[in-house]
């Protein structure tokens, strides 16, 4: 979300994260090589990588649905045992041994991402180990508790498509109960060294835990495959599985989220600190979060400095558009205006969309002056289906079929104090449609002989930078004219600016709850809601919050580099499309890459 992206870069917000040692290899010139060679080295490095993907998928079985890989369907994982942690480090360190043995100069240069890509990966992968995150299985932003739950909804990748389908999840169900007991076990020992949740997390994971196990059994998340069932079930399958579901969900499912959620209430010792410097080598750890969220190397300290550098530069722009619209308030009734008046919100649920439709249409055709990469599939704009209106969000992206044939989906919630003001509209619709998520999504899917291993590798620093990135430049793309549209812009940017200093001030400063809540009060038009979950939401997942701004930042810095160093050789289409044609990438590996494109000569 930057306008002024040469600007930023080179005037005071510094980026410059030091390089891996990956990506210092990366970077250096190598000799050209045959086709032939590269081929072959090629063909060799891709069964390497898809071997792993398939022994660590085999490894690690609860997310495989969504991955097109059903080989796995009625298994959950282990994920806490002694044998399971045993197994996946060395599964890692194998691997690493493994690609440390390929020879990087005989490879093409796509191979060298891929590469590039895996070594860092198992380097991250191994480096985890130093920190005994067993401990901490489960919390209430992600777990696997929760996931269970959203693959038994039948709404996910798990499918229910076959009676087969319905007995694998049974089965699955059963892996959900074994793996809850030893979540407690792992919880009882992570006292006795001191690693537990903070005392308001524990709380709320509890409450959430519960939520699981409504009054009345047809009320569950686990049932509704069962209200669904297909229409060629016979009458004698829908008895059969009806009577197994409701006997798993009574006597495993349920007892499996009690005994959980009792132990939190009755017996869990949590600690009384918050952040992560709380926990034993907790500054460490921290800081290895923060580098495997926004997939740099830099300090804590400096992203601290950043996320405060930011803020009041966005504070600054926020109050020229208050005087550019004439609003006679200061900063903080202009929010209030802004964020209350009925005509910035939508009364009509087809004019919203047809809104959303309308935008789509006009950048659209000014997008291949940016970019000379364009999906070929397209995007639809919806209106988040009824049922779905108070969970969904303001709005989402759904990918389309990497063929084309199912268009991407830009969802957005049409429902009365679940949308966002019609001022925010331009910035939504980039970020998460075109030539935000959309683009970066689809080109990615579209890529012809990818391993396996990249095609479904994701990096939020990656992925919401692009999209946040995406922000930065509407006024160069002809959007943003309006200024209450920019003041959207700047309103989505303050968000992400106010977690570097919030998410490293909780676990790095001694930030306490009401502190953090006060300092987001004070420079965002965010409600006192939203403030209350997002604190929650960076000390359950520390680093995470991190990777969106860190990610922009660090594209805008190499986009002005490139600039600065290739001068009028510069040419911004081929320079996005340098940082989608390999998808989704570490900000090192990706850094790497621009580099060497611009030691080629752009």
């Amino acid at each position: 979300m930057k306008l002024r992206i040469i600007t930023l870069a080179l005037a005071g917000i510094c980026l410059a994260s030091p390089l891996s040692s990956l990506a210092a290899t990366a970077v250096s010139a190598t000799a050209p090589v045959s086709a032939t060679q590269a081929g072959k080295a090629d063909q060799a490095l891709r069964k390497l990588v898809d071997g792993y993907f398939r022994e660590n998928l085999a490894l690690n079985p609860l997310n495989a649905p969504d991955m097109g890989v059903n080989t796995y369907n009625d298994r959950f994982g282990d994920y806490l045992s002694n044998d399971y942690l045993f197994r996946q480090k060395a599964l890692e360190t194998r691997y690493l041994e493994a690609i440390r043995k390929v020879d990087r100069s005989q490879l093409s240069a796509d191979g060298q991402i891929t590469y590039d890509v895996f070594l860092y990966d198992r380097q991250m992968a191994l480096k985890g180990f130093d920190f005994p995150f067993w401990y901490l299985p489960l919390n209430h932003f992600y777990s696997k508790a929760s996931t269970i739950a959203e693959q038994g909804s039948g709404e996910y990748g798990q499918p229910f498509a076959t009676v087969r389908d319905y007995d694998n999840f049974l089965k699955k169900l059963d892996g959900f109960g074994r793996w809850a007991d030893m979540a407690v076990q792992r919880m009882r020992q992570g006292q006795g060294e001191g690693v537990t949740l903070a005392a308001p997390l524990a709380k709320i994971l509890e409450g959430q835990l519960r939520d699981y196990v409504p009054a009345k059994l047809e009320d569950s998340q686990f049932w509704k495959p069962v209200m669904h069932f297909p229409k060629n079930f016979s009458a004698a399958d829908k008895a059969r599985l009806t009577k197994a579901y409701r006997a798993k969900i009574q006597e495993v499912v349920n007892p499996a989220y009690l005994k959980l959620a009792d132990f939190l209430k009755n017996e869990y010792q949590p600690r009384q600190t918050l952040g992560w410097q709380g926990l034993p080598n907790g500054a460490a750890w921290y800081q290895y979060l923060a580098d495997l969220n926004t997939t740099t190397t830099l300090p804590a300290q400096q992203i601290h400095n950043i996320g405060k550098q930011e803020v009041a530069r966005i504070l600054g722009e926020m109050e020229t558009v208050r005087q550019q619209v004439g609003f006679k308030g200061d900063l903080k009734a202009f929010w209030k205006y802004l964020q209350t008046d009925p005509k910035f919100f939508w009364t009509d649920p087809k004019q919203q969309v047809s809104d959303y439709v309308a935008f789509r249409d006009r950048v659209y055709p000014v997008l291949p002056k940016f970019f000379g990469l364009m999906p070929k599939a397209p995007y639809e704009v919806r209106a988040v289906p009824k049922e779905s209106e108070d969970t969904a969000g303001v709005a989402y992206y759904n990918p389309g079929t990497p063929d084309g044939k199912r268009p991407g989906v830009f969802f957005v919630n049409t429902k009365p104090g679940q949308q966002l003001p019609k001022w925010s509209l331009e910035t939504l619709a980039m970020h998460e449609a075109a030539p935000g998520h959309h683009f970066q999504i689809a080109i990615k899917q579209e890529q012809k002989g990818v391993p396996e291993y990249r095609k479904f590798r994701d990096y939020t620093a990656y992925e919401e930078g692009w999209a946040v990135y995406v922000e930065s430049i509407g006024r160069e793309l002809g959007m943003e004219k309006d200024p209450l549209q920019y003041f959207g812009k700047l309103n989505e940017e303050m968000l992400r600016a106010m977690r570097l200093v919030v998410d490293t001030g909780l676990h790095t400063q001694g930030w306490t709850i009401e502190q953090a809540e006060a300092y987001m009060l004070a420079n965002s038009a965010l409600g006192e809601g939203d403030v209350r979950s997002e604190v929650r939401r960076y000390l359950a997942i520390p680093g995470q919050a991190l990777s969106y701004k860190v990610g922009q930042l660090t594209i805008s810095r190499l986009r002005a580099e490139s600039q600065q160093a290739l001068g009028p050789r510069f040419d911004i289409r081929r320079f996005h499309d340098q940082v989608l044609g390999s998808g989704a990438l570490p900000m090192s590996v990706l850094e790497a890459k621009v580099h060497n494109w611009v030691k080629s000569g752009g």
